[in-house]
């Protein structure tokens, strides 16, 4: 799949209004959450790193097959799902295994109000032997909790991150689910665990390599090794050789860390942890400063300042 990692703004959760003293803050932390846009509705196949399926023999059913699938992308970026999904299904019919097309497929049709057909198309998807199951999993818990399976939803996150789905993106899903129920101790550990997962290169490292192992230039040799480094696990010797300086410099300026320190900044406040929560959202508008939610950010400092 050849989406950017840009995605739609996600699908907006309920208000998270607090009573009584708190209910400015409240109101303030609902912003927050209902701006949140990082994670996927659309695209979150190249954010977690999908395979290109090898298995395809011919040269020529394989161009095909991605043809058809980069049209499909081209639609969707454009918002017509319908010719997406037309296109997703003719991809599809050449092989029904070709987990880009069918990942992509199954979120267009919760794009089209069809969230139970993208369901059954990945749930069928895993019966059957994929390496992509952190994937298929990721998106399957989308679709559940985009029409109201929230219990179910979570769980299927969880799936998701111990089948090798990206934990800094599905725990920050994990924190806005918790978020919008108000439960702001869960919503506070999972987002210092999507923080600690997106600041720690070890993870960064494995993230990599999994891309990297499924590209279609890979050759077996380097895929062989790939696979036996991933299987005894990425350790800090592993990335010890790599500029650490530059890839945290690289964070500094990640959008996506950014607003992770702002719902984890507002979260510490609505629980009272107001130092912490200070500190957080200055750090959430050093690394982004001109993010969408800054003014909102920048009025809840004011006030937790203020009440010092």
């Amino acid at each position: 799949m050849s989406f950017s990692s840009s995605t739609a703004p996600a699908e907006r959760g309920a208000p998270l209004v607090g009573a009584g003293p708190t209910r400015g803050r409240g109101v303030v932390v609902w912003v927050l959450f209902a701006i949140w846009g990082a994670l996927m509705i659309f695209g979150v196949v190249s954010l977690i790193g999908p395979p290109w399926l090898r298995a395809i023999s011919k040269p020529g059913v394989r161009t095909e097959v991605r043809g058809y699938t980069s049209g499909g992308d081209a639609f969707a970026r454009g918002g017509d799902f319908a010719h997406a999904l037309e296109r997703y299904q003719l991809a599809l019919k050449i092989d029904p295994n070709y987990m880009p097309a069918r990942i992509n497929a199954a979120v267009v049709y919760g794009q089209l109000g069809r969230a139970q057909e993208g369901i059954d198309l990945l749930r069928d998807a895993l019966t059957h032997e994929t390496g992509q199951r952190g994937v298929v999993l990721y998106n399957l818990a989308e679709l559940l909790r985009r029409v109201g399976k929230r219990d179910e939803a979570i769980a299927t996150y969880r799936d998701a991150v111990a089948a090798g789905a990206r934990p800094e993106l599905v725990y920050g899903r994990l924190g806005e689910m918790f978020g919008e129920t108000r439960d702001w101790p869960a919503a506070r550990d999972a987002f210092r665990q999507a923080i600690g997962a997106w600041e720690d290169p070890v993870v960064q490292y494995r993230n990599m390599l999994t891309v990297a192992r499924d590209l279609p230039e890979s050759d077996s040799v380097g895929v062989h090794a790939i696979d036996e480094t991933l299987a005894r696990g990425v350790t800090e010797a592993d990335v010890a050789r790599y500029d650490l300086g530059f890839v945290r410099q690289q964070l500094d300026h990640d959008a996506d860390l950014g607003r992770l320190y702002g719902h984890l900044g507002a979260v510490e406040a609505q629980l009272g942890d107001v130092a912490n929560g200070i500190g957080h959202l200055k750090r959430a508008l050093q690394i982004w400063p001109a993010n969408p939610e800054a003014r909102q950010i920048r009025e809840m400092l004011t006030r937790l300042e203020g009440g010092r």
